[in-house]
């Protein structure tokens, strides 16, 4: 299932934000 650009955007900012949580 393709994702739209921007839902995508939004999971890849997500996923970032949690990336940056957990290395803090």
């Amino acid at each position: 299932m393709e994702l739209d650009p921007v839902p995508k955007l939004f999971v890849d900012r997500i996923r970032d934000y949690k990336s940056t949580q957990a290395a803090s």
